[in-house]
């Protein structure tokens, strides 16, 4: 009975599938289960994991991150296959304008970004404002204010 309470205590590879596995199977079952017409599906998976990190239960770090980077891993292929069949076909109905529309989408943003390093524009002075900053030499930049008006808020 030894070997089974070091299972879910002690930080071994073992133990790292252990929880990963138990915590996945708990939340594909729980995620089936309907209340009123609606079900979490793979979601619950995330919400056993939050419910196992509050009960104290952990795995070592190198291991997480291993099973992080194998998720993401598995994501991304997972998508892939799902994706990739269509991505070529979809030139044909209106793709190619909305690859182009993304492409200048992304050169208008590089080209934003190199002005904005050129000229030396303080970055913190466009966005103070929007921010709700009320500063004196924000003010003074952007609407020429003295330090001895009041500003309405």
């Amino acid at each position: 009975m030894n070997w089974f309470t070091e299972l879910f205590t002690e930080h071994t590879f073992i133990q790292a599938v252990t929880v990963l596995s138990l915590i996945s199977a708990t939340g594909l079952a729980l995620g089936n289960i309907k209340i009123f017409g609606i079900s979490f599906g793979v979601t619950f998976v995330f919400f056993a994991g939050i419910i196992a990190g509050h009960f104290g239960i952990s795995i070592d770090p190198e291991m997480l991150a291993l099973a992080q980077n194998f998720g993401l891993i598995l994501y991304i292929y997972a998508l892939g296959v799902q994706v990739g069949p269509g991505f070529f076909s979809s030139f044909k109905h209106g793709g190619i304008k909305l690859n182009l529309l993304a492409l200048l989408l992304l050169l208008l943003g590089s080209l934003m970004a190199i002005i904005i390093f050129y000229i030396r524009i303080i970055i913190c002075h466009f966005l103070a404002p929007y921010c709700g900053v009320r500063k004196k030499g924000v003010d003074q930049f952007w609407f020429g204010v003295s330090k001895h008006k009041l500003i309405p808020f």
